[in-house]
């Protein structure tokens, strides 16, 4: 799994506090490089781990094949994968990806 930053956990504590606080919809801005995709997957994760969804939307496959990325490295052992895939722009676009994100103890 990735070591998070100082800056990505200060990020990833703000959203838990919004969303304790009652927020819904929540935006965070980052810089080119700053990690986005991986604090967007250590909150899925986190979600996961308390047995909720989310939903990653992506306008490029680019973005979607680095987000799978991220999600495989992310996954934890007590959770022992996470389903993900990609649904592409054409019709019956919707295809599974390498499956399920595995963390091998």
């Amino acid at each position: 799994m990735t070591e998070l930053r100082p800056y990505q956990l200060e990020v990833l504590e703000q959203i838990e506090q919004a969303i304790a606080a009652g927020q819904r919809r929540i935006l965070v801005t980052l810089p080119t490089g700053a990690g986005k995709t991986v604090c967007a997957a250590d909150i899925i994760r986190r979600f996961n781990e308390r047995g909720l969804f989310s939903l990653f939307l992506a306008h490029r496959r680019e973005i979607i094949g680095q987000t799978s990325q991220r999600l495989t490295e992310h996954a934890r052992p007590q959770r022992a994968h996470q389903d993900h895939g990609a649904a592409g722009g054409r019709p019956g676009g919707v295809r599974r990806s390498a499956s399920r994100a595995r963390a091998h103890a």
